[in-house]
């Protein structure tokens, strides 16, 4: 009794002990299956024993079928059945059938490839075709409690399938054998196992933390503006233009303009004012730029202008004469610019013009220029007058470029207004195309 308790001991230990060891410690791989329910088939030798003497020891061969249901990834519910037989087991010459039928817990872990076991089962036995002895009498079959408790290792194919590569278990039983009704056995199986999955099969990846992609910086804006002028007198026309740049460029922009007194007239960067209703004195116009597309962003600018008083007509005498004969000389000299069709671009021949111009007003440098941009009379009023004021910048800055101080020179826009033709023809339009000269009296 103290030998078979010492062996009984010692496969408990290694039945129960080691895996749940591993269970315990931190996996080393990366679990590859999520099974639900296995089931294992094949082939069991049972190596038993009779009294009386030490062992009498016999074969039983036969199978078994093992099913588990998985709690955790390394605990399970298990349970068991085998069947095997042995046709002479003593100089009687008897048999054995014997049948187990055994359930408990089962601990496991699982690598890649190997997923090593350990397992207790209690449960029942039942032997039939054999002699069973009492006190009194014997049977020719008997049921009686039965324990196993041991281990082993399956090796995995595929996701679905593995091979029990060994079970080694010990089977105690209590048949009633007339000396001390029990036995002690030890039970070695291989076999094929297949999975049932109620589960995913795979282990997700880690998730891998997306780069913070930083917002983009807010839109920022820009705007001046500016006059033609900044003395205009009484009655003329005055342009302002305004410059609005952001950051990131090409960002669609709205403009708004107020006028301190006066109306303003047209939309968009260039607009103008007509000061005939106005009197002598400071003004301003104020101008504010936003995003189409944001309207919170933007920008102000202040254009300032004084309006001052409309030179007087002189009265008839002789220097009415003097400043006629010089009026001549100087548009002898000065000739007006042509442009073509909505272009501000001095062409080769009009810049020859502008040339003999500049080099006329060096040589008279009391002479005050004002220069008027004109249109033909096609498209609003608006466009012409942004594009006249384009072409009588781009004279002023030719004349500039040939040495003409810019103090000496002023510059406005009359748009389509005041045709110098006024029949609709190609060759008629072409003269209005240009920008003009006058002396200041």
């Amino acid at each position: 009794m103290r030998r078979t308790g010492l062996i009984l001991a010692a496969l408990i230990t290694q039945g129960l002990g080691i895996p749940v060891a591993f269970a315990q410690s931190p996996p080393q791989f990366k679990l590859l299956d999520a099974t639900r329910w296995d089931l294992s088939v094949g082939y069991s030798n049972i190596r038993a024993n009779a009294p009386p003497g030490e062992c009498q020891c016999f074969d039983l061969n036969g199978g078994f079928v093992f099913g588990s249901f998985h709690l955790t990834d390394w605990l399970r519910i298990a349970g068991e059945f085998t069947g095997s037989h042995s046709g002479n087991i003593s100089a009687l010459g008897q048999g054995l059938t014997l049948t187990t039928f055994t359930a408990g817990p089962q601990v496991s872990h699982r690598f890649r490839r190997f997923t090593p076991y350990g397992e207790a089962l209690v449960g029942g036995a039942h032997g039939g075709d054999s002699y069973f002895p009492s006190l009194n009498s014997f049977s020719q079959s008997a049921t009686s409690f039965a324990f196993s408790t041991g281990g082993g290792l399956d090796y995995r194919l595929s996701t679905r399938w593995s091979i029990r590569a060994f079970d080694l278990q010990y089977l105690r039983t209590a048949f009633p054998n007339g000396v001390n009704n029990e036995q002690n056995q030890l039970m070695i199986g291989a076999g094929l196992v297949i999975k049932f999955y109620g589960r995913s099969q795979s282990v997700p990846p880690p998730a891998i933390p997306k780069a913070e992609v930083p917002p983009p910086p807010p839109p920022v804006m820009s705007f001046v503006c500016s006059t033609n002028v900044t003395n205009i007198p009484l009655g003329e026309m005055i342009v302002i233009t305004g410059d609005a740049r952001t950051e990131p460029g090409g960002l669609q922009v709205n403009y708004a303009w107020t006028a301190s007194s006066g109306a303003i007239e047209g939309s968009g960067n260039i607009v103008s004012l007509d000061t005939k209703t106005l009197a002598v004195g400071d003004y301003q116009v104020k101008g504010h730029a936003s995003l189409a597309s944001n309207p919170s962003v933007g920008a102000d600018c202040i254009a300032p202008f004084r309006i001052i008083p409309a030179a007087p007509t002189p009265a008839p005498s002789d220097s009415v004469s003097d400043f006629e004969s010089r009026d001549r000389e100087f548009h002898e000299n000065v000739k007006d610019a042509y442009f073509a069709v909505n272009s501000a671009k001095i062409s080769p021949d009009t810049l020859a013009t502008v040339i003999h111009a500049a080099e006329y007003l060096v040589a008279h440098p009391k002479i005050q220029v004002i220069i008027s941009g004109w249109t033909d009379p096609r498209g609003s009023a608006d466009y012409n007058l942004a594009l006249g004021i384009k072409r009588a910048n781009a004279v002023r800055d030719a004349l500039v470029a040939a040495g003409v101080p810019p103090s000496q020179l002023e510059v406005i826009s009359n748009g389509k207004s005041s045709q110098v033709c006024a029949t609709k023809d190609s060759a008629c339009w072409a003269l209005n195309r240009r920008v003009s000269y006058s002396m200041k009296p």
